[in-house]
C-alpha cells in the first residue's frame, strides 16, 4: 500500500497535510478499515492539529445560486 510506505517516512521527519471532505472519524472505514488503516490512523492522529472547516458544502452552495 503506496499511501501506508510515504505516511511511515515522513512520521516524526517532517509535516504531512492531509485535506479531506469526510470527518476524522469517518477516515478508518474509508482506508478499508483493516490493520493497514490501523497503521496508517496511528501515524495520521498522533501528535496532530486538526482542524474542521465547518459544513458548507461549496458545490450546493454553488449549484443554488
Amino acid at each position: 500500500m503506496m499511501a501506508f510506505y510515504f505516511i511511515e517516512i515522513r512520521y516524526d521527519r517532517s509535516s504531512t497535510i492531509f485535506v479531506s471532505q469526510y470527518k476524522t472519524a469517518d477516515w478508518h472505514s474509508r482506508l478499508g478499515g483493516s490493520l493497514h488503516a490501523d497503521a496508517i490512523m496511528d501515524c495520521i492522529v498522533h501528535n496532530s492539529i486538526t482542524i474542521e472547516s465547518g459544513n458548507v458544502n461549496m458545490r450546493e452552495r454553488i449549484h443554488k445560486k
